[in-house]
C-alpha cells in the first residue's frame, strides 16, 4: 500500500504500521527549480488506519488464495489520507512565493513602438520560471492523499504567457496604432492661420496605450496635459502684458477680459478625431475667446485704443502702430466707487443716440442720472465705455487734475467731435487698454 509493505502482517499490525507512517510522513516537492518538503503536521494529515486496512482486506478473495498468493496485491487505492487544504495551501504559497520573488516572470506578447522600424510591431512573448502556487497546492493535496514520498513538478505548473505573438488581436492592434501615428497635422490659429505647432507620430506615439482588449487608445491624462500646456502658452485673457507704445511709453497692465482663450475640450476632441483617423493636413486650434491680432510677444492685438489715465489722454493705433486718432479725456472720479477700471478689455458695441442711466434711487424710483449721448462705445460690459460728454467744460479734457473733481461715474468722457471721430474708426472687438 503506497510505499508500505503489509506482507505477512495482521490487520492490527498493518494498522499500527500505517499510523506510524502517518506520523512520520514527509512529502518532498521538487522540480522546475524548486525544492521543499511538507510534513504530516504541516499538511494536517489524518488517516483512519483501521478503516483503510479493513477496506483493503475486503478486496481479498480467501477462496482463491492458492492462485492469488503468487501475485502482487497493490492496495494503494485504499490509502486515502485527509489533509487540511488550508494548511497545505499556506505552506505551498510560502515556499512558492519566496521562489517566485527571485524567478523571472513570463510576459505576454504585446504591441510596442519599434524605433528601428519606426512603427508599431508585435513583440514576442517570453517564458519565465515562475510557478503557480495554486497548481502546486493541488498536486500536493493529491500526493498527500495517497501519501507519496516525492512529488516531481512538471512544466504544467509554470506560469505561462496567456497572450501569444500569433494572436490576431495583436496584429490588428499594431495596424490601428500605425494608422494613428501616421497622423500629421499642423495646428494653426483659428483667426489668422498662424502656425502654432505640429502634431506627428513622434508626439502621438507617446500618447498611445492598449486597453484590456488590446485595442490602441490615447492616454487621456497625457493628452490632457499636452492640451493644457499648449493652451497655457496661448491663453492671454487676464494675463499681464508689457508693451511699448509707439510714442515710447512703456506700459505694464494686467486684468480685463480681452485676449485669447483656447477651448481645451474642443481641442482634445479635435485631436482625438484626427489621430484615430490618421489625418494628414491642418487643424485649427478652437478658442472660446479670440483677439484681433498678434503683433509681438506680450502684445496679442492688432489695432487698439490706449487710454492713459495718468495723461488723461486716449490714443487709437492701427496694427502697424500708426496713430489714427487721439484726444484728451476725462476719466472716472477717483472716489473708490467711480474709478475707471484698469485692464485690457475689448469694445463690446457701437451705438448711437442712447441714454446712459444710473442705478435707481429708492426714494424717487428714478435713475440717479440720465445722460443722453450721441456715441456709446462700451468696453466693460455695457456699464463702462467711451462716449461724448457735451456737459463737460472744454477746459477739463486732458487736465491731469480736473478729473478728480469733474470725473465721470467710470466712463471715459470725450468731446463730441473726438467721440464722433473715434466712433467712425474703432471696431467692435478692438482692445481698449486702460492704464495709468
Amino acid at each position: 500500500m503506497g510505499d508500505l509493505d503489509f506482507s505477512m502482517k495482521s490487520a492490527d499490525e498493518a494498522a499500527d504500521l500505517l499510523a506510524k507512517a502517518e506520523s512520520d510522513y514527509v512529502l518532498q516537492i521538487e522540480g522546475q527549480g524548486i525544492d521543499f518538503a511538507i510534513s504530516s503536521q504541516q499538511a494536517g494529515v489524518g488517516v483512519d488506519a483501521r478503516s483503510i486496512v479493513d477496506a483493503a482486506l475486503d478486496d481479498s478473495d480467501p477462496w482463491a488464495w492458492p492462485v492469488r498468493i503468487m501475485g502482487a496485491h497493490d492496495e494503494t487505492a485504499r490509502l486515502v489520507a485527509a489533509g487540511d487544504s488550508a494548511s497545505i495551501s499556506a505552506v505551498v504559497h510560502e515556499a512558492v512565493d519566496a521562489f517566485n520573488a527571485e524567478a523571472q516572470p513570463s510576459a505576454d506578447a504585446y504591441v510596442a513602438f519599434d524605433e528601428a522600424l519606426g512603427a508599431y510591431a508585435v513583440q514576442k512573448e517570453t517564458y519565465g520560471a515562475q510557478i503557480s502556487a495554486d497548481a502546486v497546492a493541488e498536486l500536493v493535496s493529491n500526493a498527500v492523499a495517497s501519501m507519496q514520498d516525492t512529488l516531481v513538478l512538471g512544466d504544467d505548473v509554470l506560469i505561462k504567457p496567456s497572450v501569444l505573438s500569433d494572436d490576431s488581436r495583436l496584429s490588428a492592434a499594431a495596424d490601428k496604432a500605425n494608422l494613428m501615428v501616421g497622423c500629421d497635422v499642423v495646428l494653426k490659429s483659428s483667426t489668422d492661420g498662424t502656425e502654432i505647432a505640429e502634431l506627428d507620430g513622434s508626439v502621438i506615439s507617446q500618447w498611445i496605450g492598449f486597453d484590456e482588449n488590446l485595442e490602441p487608445v490615447l492616454d487621456s491624462s497625457v493628452l490632457d496635459a499636452w492640451a493644457q500646456e499648449l493652451a497655457a502658452s496661448l491663453n492671454t485673457v487676464g494675463t499681464t502684458r508689457t508693451y511699448t507704445r509707439p510714442d515710447g511709453k512703456q506700459v505694464e497692465i494686467g486684468g480685463g477680459d480681452y485676449g485669447w482663450q483656447v477651448d481645451s475640450a474642443a481641442l482634445i476632441a479635435g485631436v482625438q478625431d484626427a489621430v484615430y483617423n490618421g489625418t494628414v493636413g491642418e487643424l485649427s486650434v478652437p478658442c472660446s475667446a479670440t483677439g484681433n491680432g498678434y503683433t509681438a510677444p506680450g502684445q496679442d492685438w492688432g489695432a487698439y485704443c490706449d487710454v492713459d489715465l495718468t495723461e488723461q489722454h486716449a490714443y487709437y493705433y492701427d496694427a502697424s502702430g500708426s496713430l489714427l486718432w487721439d484726444a484728451p479725456i476725462v476719466s472716472g472720479k477717483p472716489n473708490g466707487e467711480d474709478d475707471t477700471p484698469t485692464g485690457v478689455y475689448y469694445l463690446k458695441n457701437l451705438q448711437q443716440d442712447i441714454s446712459l442711466k444710473g442705478p435707481i434711487d429708492p426714494e424717487t424710483n428714478k435713475p440717479e442720472w440720465d445722460s443722453p449721448v450721441d456715441y456709446w462705445m462700451p468696453f466693460v460690459g455695457n456699464m463702462v465705455g467711451l462716449h461724448d460728454a457735451p456737459w463737460q467744460p472744454a477746459s477739463v479734457f486732458g487736465n491731469a487734475e480736473a478729473y478728480k473733481a469733474y470725473g465721470s461715474h467710470g466712463c471715459i468722457n470725450l468731446s463730441p467731435d473726438a467721440a464722433a471721430a473715434l466712433f467712425g474708426t474703432i471696431q467692435i472687438g478692438d482692445p481698449v487698454i486702460v492704464h495709468w
